[in-house]
Formats: structure tokens, C-alpha cells, sequence
């Protein structure tokens, strides 16, 4: 389905939204493409891929998108068929950031006189920053939940099973946007060279800049990923201390009432004589010799730290 259109000057910008033959056969007439590449675009590639040819060359790039709470989070392909004077993007579900990135060059005369009178790469470089910034808008989200979660651990603002649900549905967003970002460095590393035979060197400057940011993507990522990592370590290691805590509570009052239950369940046996039992007093002299052992029980369990 061709979603949109775009004619600025000499460019064109025809975005796909799950193509079928009338749409390939579309395509066919902006530009003479490979035939490797209108194959391409039948089906999503679930991985990244580059390929130049004469006068066109074609890239497969994925963006994450994020969801909070535990709904599952989503992988957009953008697949890029690029010419000298024309760009054709292909999708195969709905994304909003692009169509956003539409509207926007659409409705903005500054945008249109900054690319127009310019070859394709200017629009391309466009395109690809415009996603880049939305991926650092959720990078930023993600950098405020690990702030969040960090008081969360140290000033025990939530019960710790919250907290560990919190960690866990952060580390399902970062590895998602992870395993996104990660295998495409290759492509957007081969950017400025390959677009040298399409474009003068004019445009290589842009695509440097393209390189940077995605590299800044990558660091703020790794540096997400080793965060929430430290962090996960922490909190399970805060509960571990605080189960050690509970058990040794429990050891120590196991062990105090150990003694005391012995010498209640001795006085409390049916025999027709024994001492500290009739008289007057002997209820009070074994309660005071619970006591004490009691009290000599907690003064040793102070003085080797138990306490």
C-alpha cells in the first residue's frame, strides 16, 4: 500500500507500508532497481543488510519501539531503496515515528528548503536522524527508570518484589533496544563510504554525523545495559543479606527456645515426686531459671555478633 508521497523540487520520497505487486510494480517505475532488491522488499529481513549496486543501493534497517509496563515491545524494519534523486522507504506494519517524520517534512517550509535544491542523501540523512532522535527521546525514559529504580533499592521506596519486577521489565526494554541496535553498527558504519559512488563528498559530512549519533546510541545503551546489570546484582544481593537476616532471627530463636521447651516439657512429666513442683515458690524459681538462661543466651549470642 503507498501510503505517501513527497515530491520536494527534483526529490521524491514514496513511503510503503506493506507492499504487494501493484505496489512493487510502482516502484519499478521510479527507478530501474536490482532484481535481488524488489525480492527484498516482498517480506521483511529480519536482519541488517546493505547492498550497493550502480546507481541505487538498498539497506535494511530495524527500530525498537518501547512500551511501558509488560506489554511486549515491538521491532520496526524500514527497508531503504536509494537513488541519486529519489528515496523509497518500506515498511510492513504501521509506525508512527515515520509518519510523524512525514507530517513534519510535509508541513514544514524550513525542513523543505533545507533539503531542497540538494540531492537524495540530504533527505536521507533526514529521515534516519529524525528515528535516531526518537530513539534517544527513549533512551532518555529508559535513563530516568533506572534513576527510579536505583531509590527504589537504596531508599526502599517500594516492597522488594515490586522493585524486582520493575528491574526485570527494564531489562526486557534495554535488551530489546540491545539486540536491535547492536548488529546494525556494521551497516551504518559502511555509510559514508558506500554513498560516495551515488552522492559527491558533499554529503559525506552528513552521513559522518549519521555515524556519531548511532555510535552515541550504542554507548548510552551499553552503558543502560551494564547499569541495570550492577543494579539487578544489587538488589539481589540486598535480599540475600536480608534473608540472612530473618534466618539467623529464627536460628537464634530456635535456640533460645530449645532449652526453655526442655525444661518445661521435664516439669511438666506426671511423676509422683519431683523437686521445684509443689511448693509454693517453684513455679516462680523455674520461671526465673528460664529467664536467666534466656538472658545468658542473648549476652553470648551479643558478644560472637550474632546480634
Amino acid at each position: 500500500m503507498i501510503l505517501e508521497t513527497i515530491l520536494i523540487n527534483n526529490l521524491r520520497w514514496v513511503h510503503v507500508v506493506s507492499p504487494d505487486k501493484n505496489d512493487i510494480e510502482f516502484i519499478k517505475t521510479i527507478h530501474p532497481f536490482h532484481k535481488l532488491v524488489l525480492e527484498s522488499i516482498e517480506s521483511p529481513t529480519f536482519h541488517p543488510l546493505f547492498e550497493d549496486f550502480e546507481d541505487h543501493f538498498f539497506f535494511v534497517a530495524h527500530f525498537p519501539v518501547i512500551y511501558r509496563g509488560w506489554e511486549k515491545n515491538d521491532i520496526v524494519e524500514i527497508d531503504f531503496l536509494v537513488t541519486k534523486e529519489s528515496i523509497v522507504t518500506v515498511a510492513y506494519e504501521n509506525f508512527k515515528n515515520i509518519n510523524e517524520i512525514i507530517d513534519n517534512l510535509r508541513h514544514s517550509s524550513e525542513i523543505q528548503n533545507q533539503i531542497s535544491g540538494k540531492n537524495s542523501g540530504i533527505l536521507l540523512h533526514h529521515i534516519i536522524n529524525e528515528l535516531f532522535s526518537r530513539l534517544l527521546l527513549h533512551l532518555n525514559v529508559v535513563e530516568e527508570q533506572l534513576d527510579n529504580i536505583e531509590d527504589e533499592i537504596f531508599q526502599r521506596k517500594k516492597k522488594r518484589m515490586q522493585t524486582i519486577e520493575d528491574i526485570s521489565n527494564l531489562r526486557m526494554d534495554i535488551l530489546d533496544f540491545w539486540r536491535t541496535v547492536r548488529p546494525q553498527e556494521a551497516v551504518f558504519k559502511s555509510l559514508p563510504e558506500k554513498i560516495k559512488k551515488l552522492y559527491d563528498h558533499s554529503a559525506e559530512p552528513y552521513f559522518f554525523n549519521l555515524l556519531n549519533t548511532e555510535e552515541r546510541i550504542r554507548n548510552i545503551i551499553e552503558n543502560q545495559k551494564e547499569t541495570i546489570e550492577s543494579l539487578h546484582q544489587t538488589n539481589e544481593s540486598l535480599m540475600s543479606g536480608n534473608t540472612n537476616n530473618i534466618i539467623s532471627l529464627l536460628t537464634i530463636f530456635s535456640t533460645i527456645v530449645l532449652p526453655l521447651n526442655l525444661i518445661a516439657s521435664v516439669w511438666g512429666m506426671n511423676h509422683a515426686t519431683m523437686p521445684l513442683r509443689d511448693g509454693p515458690l517453684d513455679f516462680w524459681m523455674v520461671i526465673s531459671g528460664m529467664t536467666l538462661i534466656t538472658i545468658i543466651l542473648l549476652a553470648v549470642f551479643r558478644k560472637i555478633r550474632w546480634l
